[in-house]
């Protein structure tokens, strides 16, 4: 997958959920088993995404491969590392967004995203962090409050890991299927649907 944006562009692959649940059943019930784990360090009722497509999948960053700034779907997000890699360091700035929820118009908090985005706004008002990735090390962070991305992975080896999605059990009922089609299939887009729609 290659979506070319400007800063650091989508580039990897991705074994989506309904492919782990038939192909590698002990991830899908490993997601699972993160429930309670999930919950107590939220202070929140969350579930796992509803959505078998995105709830789990496996991300293979290949070599140069990188992953553009964006917040998630999801209230919460859990990255495992399965291998160390030069480069690939995820980066993030926690709690970052200035998060409407549906308590304005669309547009608004598209330009609060963009504006927010700015390299600029980043240096003077953020605290980044930066996490390289390990075997075996995980990140929780809140998906959808949080701007991050990937740098881009160094070397020959390609960065593989598997990302689980967590949400309020009533905050899943919206329909992302334009955002779907932008990081799973290979169909044209003419922009980011995170920011469109």
């Amino acid at each position: 997958m290659h979506r070319a944006v400007r800063g650091h562009p989508l580039h990897y692959k991705v074994i989506n959920g309904q492919q782990i649940e038939s192909g590698i059943p002990e991830i899908d019930q490993f997601y699972r088993q993160l429930t309670d784990f999930v919950r107590r360090i939220s202070s929140d009722d969350m579930t796992p995404l509803k959505d078998k497509l995105v709830g789990v999948n496996i991300n293979v960053t290949p070599a140069g491969g990188t992953y553009r700034w964006h917040y998630d779907r999801n209230a919460v997000t859990v990255l495992v590392y399965l291998n160390e890699v030069s480069g690939g360091e995820i980066e993030v700035y926690p709690l970052f967004r200035i998060y409407l929820k549906g308590r304005g118009p669309a547009f608004l908090q598209r330009w609060l995203d963009w504006f927010v985005q700015l390299n600029v706004v980043r240096q003077l008002f953020g605290k980044k962090i930066v996490v390289k990735p390990a075997q075996g090390r995980m990140v929780a962070l809140r998906g959808n409050r949080c701007l991050h991305s990937v740098r881009p992975v160094q070397g020959e080896q390609e960065r593989v890991n598997i990302v689980m999605a967590f949400d309020n059990y009533k905050d899943q009922n919206l329909s992302k299927q334009a955002l779907d089609q932008y990081l799973y299939s290979q169909k044209p887009v003419s922009s980011d649907p995170n920011y469109t729609s």
